[in-house]
């Protein structure tokens, strides 16, 4: 996982015991590059994490997908996730709701 800072400044992020953890700054983002994935023909149909977040906080989920495996450039599509408390909880985004994405060449994840 890559994390950006718009500003420059400094993220925190520390894995132990099978968790990420990420405090991140103001306009900071955070992506993942993979091969492409038939995510939908592979059997998948949504993408799952923990996340917890200051209440009442939202974010931008971004998808980047390609016409085919083949294909060398990518579009994006975004899904707003709001609702976070101050507690650890799960987020379960469909496939879906990303209108338009081809859920069988995707490619990162914003």
């Amino acid at each position: 996982m890559l994390i950006y800072s718009d500003d420059g400044s400094t993220t925190s992020a520390s894995a132990a015991n099978g968790k990420l953890t990420i405090v991140p700054n103001a306009n900071s983002y955070f992506y993942e590059t993979f091969p492409c994935q038939a995510a939908s023909s592979d059997g998948y149909n949504a993408i799952t994490f923990s996340v917890k977040g200051p209440a009442d906080a939202s974010f931008t989920l971004e998808i980047q997908t390609k016409g085919s495996c083949s294909a060398s450039t990518y579009q994006s599509y975004f899904h707003q996730v709001s609702g976070l408390t101050d507690v650890s909880q799960t987020i379960i985004v469909p496939l879906s709701s990303f209108a338009g994405a081809n859920a069988n060449a995707v490619t990162s994840l914003v």
